[in-house]
């Protein structure tokens, strides 16, 4: 116990010690205003040095986000591009099953299989492609015949006739 007694009075003792030599001591304004500029200027050091670091960590972070930016837009580009070709190959596969025209391709308008055949079923409902013909398939005959009027008679007219006409416009 003595080793202890001598450690705890060796604390006690150096906290007199200083209290006494600061007692001893006048109080110095002089030197109390260097400590103060050097704790100071010390302190303002730090200050500088700590901005520097905030500023470079946030330039490292800036880096890494604009890399992360960059890595970001390309991927959302390249899921639009897969978007679009994924909708384009839906869309002319439709278009084939539905017996779409190919020059109106280009009107379907959706992005699933079931919005396509819809517009597929409206766009061919709207030109009239999906419905059979009256005529089924035959042609339909010229009511009138080329170069000649509408008053025209063919049954009425006679070779005679036909010559005289053709007379008449040459002279």
């Amino acid at each position: 116990m003595s080793e202890q007694e001598t450690q705890d009075e060796s604390p006690e003792e150096t906290t007199s010690a200083d209290t006494q030599e600061v007692a001893d001591e006048q109080f110095d304004v002089e030197r109390a205003k260097a400590k103060l500029a050097k704790t100071n200027s010390e302190a303002a050091e730090l200050r500088k040095r700590l901005k520097s670091a905030e500023s470079k960590l946030k330039d490292i972070e800036d880096a890494g986000k604009s890399e992360l930016e960059k890595e970001r837009e390309t991927r959302l580009k390249l899921e639009a591009q897969l978007k679009a070709a994924t909708t384009a190959q839906l869309r002319h596969q439709v278009a084939g099953d539905k017996g779409v025209p190919s020059n109106l391709v280009k009107f379907l308008s959706g992005t699933t299989q079931q919005e396509l055949e819809e517009s597929a079923a409206e766009l061919l409902d709207a030109v009239g492609a999906g419905k059979p013909d009256a005529t089924d398939g035959k042609p339909t005959p010229k009511l009138k015949p080329s170069g000649r009027d509408a008053t025209d008679d063919i049954d009425s007219l006679d070779p005679g006739q036909l010559a005289d006409r053709i007379y008449q416009k040459i002279n």
